[in-house]
């Protein structure tokens, strides 16, 4: 809705709840010219790189792996290394890279943006525990 080309939680809500997305004519031909350029690599070509991935489910197994327990105020608390109530991606990655095994800084900064749904850059308790209860990540993971 605000042409960013990134869907947060609330964009995505207001299509549902207005029941219709109604594409612009430059998003149409924008969409359209995209897929003709797209080529499908040959058999012989070298292998796309993969994009880093992590579900919930491998999270929430590094996490208790890691001494981050069950209690995910727990873990909140320790990756808010300033105590400000927030956790911002550079806390957010350097605490990442404590787990067991460590995320990836690319990792990181997709489970990041996974769990903030707001889309702000920072986590509160109230986003993670609503991610955790949902069992997905929302945005770009």
């Amino acid at each position: 809705l605000n042409r960013d080309h990134l869907v947060v939680r609330a964009e995505f809500a207001e299509v549902v709840r207005s029941g219709h997305f109604f594409p612009t004519t430059e998003e149409l031909r924008a969409a359209s010219a995209h897929r003709r350029r797209r080529r499908r690599p040959s058999p012989t070509s070298p292998p796309l790189p993969r994009r880093p991935s992590v579900s919930m489910r491998e999270f929430r197994q590094r996490l208790a792996t890691s001494g981050g327990g069950p209690s995910l105020e727990k873990a909140f608390k320790s990756w808010d290394a300033d105590s400000d109530g927030q956790v911002s991606l550079p806390e957010f990655r350097r605490s990442m890279a404590g787990l067991r095994p460590p995320l990836s800084l690319e990792e990181a900064s997709l489970v990041f943006r996974g769990l903030d749904a707001d889309g702000d850059a920072l986590l509160v308790p109230d986003e993670l525990q609503q991610d955790f209860r949902a069992g997905h990540f929302f945005a770009s993971v």
